[in-house]
């Protein structure tokens, strides 16, 4: 299995064998709660919705596994640290820092912190923005009332064309597998495009990338994954549910997911949206915290 990495670390172009299962080999898929039932065979890794990389060999189960409900990332729908994200169970800190413009986003450059639990990744020049719904673009949230757009406020891509990113370090336990997933997001205007409906069409391609360790000492690349995602609906348009996700087994108790946008059509370069991302553990059904 072969990665090219950029000079930020991020996977551009991921190269790997896919192993496809035996014959009458049992899949089963579970939505009710929001889970995707795997199964661990000898001959690797494969999942309901389609066959997998095989990333852990040791990773072996006769059994099927369930993400636990337990989402590890900090502020994975970007409502914290905004005055609708407070109260929210998973944000404590009732400090405001968001700060929209008059057109509701607020710009963040490179190595930003500002949005709690995360880090911006790019280069220089480039930014993310942190969108509240609703906005002056018409564009809506997947989750909650905030989330991001990739091409930031500059619409910056590098010479390879990728835009900024973000990153966070969580917590994990050695050994154990888990389930990243993601929604991309694009907008057609309901009228004729226009200053005040802008259109903001597909197709888009959104670069996840774990590593072993945190930001201070980031290790081994542990998975990766290139979500594309287009749609000719009118208005704000997410991915279908899990369109965009990876399995990963952690090696030690931090581990860094890497996310950012990458140029792929002449269209998708001024609105790349990104929400609800979570990283769940995979359990027996019904087991919530099961790697805690």
């Amino acid at each position: 299995m072969t990665f090219r990495e950029d000079t930020l670390g991020r996977v551009v172009s991921p190269q790997a064998s896919m192993i496809h299962p035996p014959s009458g080999h049992p899949i089963a898929c579970r939505f009710p709660f929001a889970t995707i039932a795997l199964v661990f065979a000898t001959s690797g890794l494969f999942t309901a919705c389609g066959p997998r990389r095989v990333l852990h060999r040791d990773f072996i189960s006769s059994v099927a596994w369930f993400p636990d409900g337990d989402n590890v990332l900090a502020n994975g729908s970007f409502e914290c640290g905004t005055t609708s994200g407070n109260g929210r169970p998973e944000c404590p800190d009732t400090n405001v820092v968001f700060q929209p413009n008059a057109q509701g986003f607020m710009s963040l450059p490179k190595d930003s912190t500002t949005i709690p639990g995360w880090r911006v990744i790019g280069q220089a020049g480039q930014d993310v923005a942190w969108l509240v719904d609703p906005n002056a673009f018409k564009v809506s949230a997947r989750d909650g009332q905030h989330f991001l757009d990739l091409t930031g406020g500059f619409d910056t891509a590098d010479a390879q064309g990728q835009f900024a990113g973000v990153q966070q370090s969580f917590t994990t336990a050695a050994q154990k597998g888990y389930w990243l997933m993601f929604e991309i997001g694009i907008k057609h205007s309901l009228t004729s495009p226009q200053s005040s409906d802008p259109d903001f069409p597909g197709p888009i391609q959104v670069d996840a990338s774990l590593f072993d360790g945190d930001a201070q000492k980031i290790g081994p690349l542990l998975a990766t994954t290139s979500c594309s995602f287009d749609s000719m609906a009118k208005g704000t348009q997410w991915s279908p549910f899990l369109k965009c996700y990876e399995f990963f087994v952690a090696l030690s108790t931090k581990t860094t997911v890497k996310i950012s946008a990458t140029k792929i059509g002449a269209n998708a370069q001024h609105y790349i949206g990104l929400d609800a991302v979570s990283v769940e553990c995979l359990g027996p059904l019904g087991q919530k915290g099961f790697c805690k």
